[in-house]
């Protein structure tokens, strides 16, 4: 799978704001024609080799977007997902899910997404409140099909990640001429959420109302990150390449209930509050049934270790029912909020008799389902309770861990870990194999330091990381996605980095695609499931763009799609900080560039060598030189 490009019309200045009508492919691509169709050239095994770089990834294709700040290259990206999520918002439309949908139609679109699947070209159309879907015909040409759930058997899964605090701020999206269809209120429905993958499309990391929570963030990536590290080192692999985790801190979180309960609570206004409440405090209850004997070993009864552990299976329990279609049918939801919305007595009397049949048959087909990643975290939860182990901090040797429990995949690894309402963190320290071939040297020295803590890590280096983790984490969820009533395994990933270098140093920025490539080839993708992957990288930096070759990056200046015949690949990015493209007066500060301009104009009109004190100042040896030169000795 690869995509191909966007084809934009004329449509509202907040969509498609500096970019002009027209063609814009990602590669060598000829603009299409009436009938929408293109004809394709397979790319060859030399450019599908230069990133195989190891054994085992399905086929990697790789293409750029680079430009000004300006010139488009987010603006051209918002459009995709736009078309993205209003083909997703038909699809599950469609399917009819019985939890509806958290999906709204991005109004205003009207542009064309190409890409082409299993070799054959097909094109999503967007215009504006119209969708259709065309398929490459025997003869060539293009034959449109219905919106239906077939689609999915062939399509891709998004995965977009950005994480400039700018971008994907649902407020922005509002246009100047108070059109009351076109907003961002879209957006809300695409970022990183539980919905077994359904809709193809996901942005991370997650936001509300523009704004990340750095500190969910940093649990979330801390949680990826230490199990991941934890697998690599049982099979003698290394995320981060070259370190490995040496011991694992944890303490208890007292505070974890109020925290999660006062978000919850706002976060689902359908329901009352002192509703919500007695909806967890009887799911407690039930679990409470199961577990009581265990959950009496661990901790003393209703103490607030108890009342935590309890409150977490009935609130992640919720979360699950509130989320996943299978889980809403079997509590049924609709007929809760029914109840909720009837009063107190209605509701009162529905969570007395009707509500606790459903809530044991939901923790039935949760207890039945260990290996889903859906209930992944209530059978860690369950799996601690059961260890007995009851101290409220303490430190573990990974080692010891690994000898212990064995984990020969991710889910087995977390569920050994501590739960949620613990605070973790884990020591990496240098590996003494630094020359080992199980990893690249382009990792090489990420880290100087020879031992540290993810919380202790500098923002480049969170920043890599968890973008990686990101990207591993949902492969393998992806992964183990098998067919039923309302998802489809997707075969085809397509990865989006928009603002690639963010807090980057020049030389991350330089192997950011090997470092990508190397984290895929360590996930161990299932070739047989995920059969390609597209990756689009969108940068200011040419750093970035020595790795990709100039046929497949699209040039942007002033929102405008611009030719560029010399080639980046393996190009001097010395070169590329000259070139016209990335500059067009000069490549030096603005306060030095008018500094020396005059300095040489004063050496031109006098012929004076400058002062000693200017000529330290000047770190250019060509500009040196000419200043050295008075007139008579040239």
């Amino acid at each position: 799978m690869r995509i191909i490009g966007l084809d934009l019309r004329a449509m509202n200045s907040a969509i498609i704001k500096t970019l002009r009508p027209g063609w814009y492919p990602l590669g060598e691509f000829s603009a299409p024609n009436k009938e929408r169709y293109i004809e394709l050239q397979p790319l060859s095994n030399r450019v599908l080799g230069l990133y195989r770089i190891r054994e085992g990834l399905p086929k990697i294709n790789v293409s750029c977007i680079v430009g000004r700040n300006g010139s488009g290259k987010s603006t051209l990206l918002d459009i995709m997902y736009r078309i993205l999520n209003n083909l997703s918002y038909e699809l599950i439309k469609e399917k009819n899910t019985p939890g509806g949908s958290d999906l709204e139609y991005a109004h205003g679109v009207n542009a064309d997404l190409y890409y082409e699947s299993d070799g054959k070209l097909n094109v999503i159309s967007c215009n504006e409140d119209r969708m259709a879907f065309y398929i490459e015909a025997r003869r060539g040409g293009m034959k449109p099909i219905p919106i239906t759930a077939k689609i999915l058997n062939k399509f891709f899964y998004t995965i977009g990640i950005n994480y400039s605090i700018y971008a994907f701020n649902k407020y922005d999206y509002e246009p100047n001429d108070q059109n009351e269809k076109i907003n961002g209120e879209w957006l809300d429905g695409v970022f990183h959420k539980n919905d077994g993958y359904l809709a193809p499309l996901t942005l991370v990391p997650f936001r509300e109302d523009g704004v990340i929570d750095i500190r969910k963030e940093n649990n979330l990536a801390q949680q990826r990150i230490t199990a991941l590290s934890i697998l690599g080192r049982s099979k003698r692999k290394q995320f981060p390449a070259g370190y490995y985790p040496k011991t694992l801190s944890y303490q208890i979180n007292l505070k974890y209930k109020e925290e999660k309960l006062e978000r919850f609570i706002r976060t689902h206004p359908e329901f009352n509050s002192e509703m919500l409440k007695s909806i967890i405090h009887q799911l407690e209850s039930k679990w409470e049934n199961h577990i009581s004997d265990e959950l009496e070993q661990l901790y003393e009864i209703h103490s607030d270790e108890y009342n935590l552990a309890l409150f977490y299976l009935a609130y992640k329990t919720l979360k699950i029912c509130l989320t996943y279609n299978d889980y809403i049918e079997t509590i049924d939801i609709n007929s809760l909020k029914r109840a909720c919305d009837g009063g107190v007595k209605t509701f009162q009397k529905y969570l007395n008799k009707q509500f606790p049949n459903k809530v044991e048959e939901v923790i039935e087909k949760i207890v039945k389902h260990h290996d889903d990643h859906i209930t992944l975290k209530i059978h860690q939860c369950l799996d601690f309770i059961k260890k007995g182990e009851s101290a409220s901090a303490g430190k573990i040797n990974v080692d010891d861990f690994i000898r212990q429990y064995k984990p020969q995949t991710y889910d087995d690894v977390v569920k050994n870990l501590y739960p949620p309402f613990f605070l973790t963190d884990i020591l990496f320290v240098k590996s003494r194999r630094s020359s080992s071939k199980d990893y690249d040297s382009s990792w090489g020295e990420m880290m100087r330091e020879r031992q540290f803590t993810l919380s202790k890590m500098s923002s480049g280096e969170k920043q890599m990381l968890y973008a990686m983790s990101y990207v591993l984490y949902h492969m393998k969820n992806l992964q183990s996605v098998n067919e039923d009533n309302y998802r489809v395994p997707y075969h085809h990933i397509n990865l989006i980095f928009d603002e690639a270098e963010l807090y980057y140093h020049p030389d991350y920025q330089r192997r950011f695609v090997a470092m990508l490539i190397e984290s895929l080839q360590w996930a161990k993708i299932d070739r047989r499931k995920i059969r390609s992957i597209n990756i689009i990288i969108a940068t200011h930096s040419p750093f970035v763009l020595t790795d990709i070759l100039t046929e497949h990056t699209l040039y942007l200046k002033e929102g405008k799609r611009q030719r560029v015949k010399e080639q980046t690949f393996g190009g001097n990015y010395y070169d590329m900080l000259r070139s016209s493209f990335f500059f067009e007066k000069t490549a030096i500060g603005d306060i030095s560039a008018k500094a020396v301009r005059r300095w040489v104009d004063k050496k031109n009109k006098t012929g004076e060598k400058p002062e000693p004190e200017i000529m330290n100042m000047v770190g250019d040896p060509f500009v040196r030189r000419y200043l050295e030169n008075i007139e008579g000795d040239v």
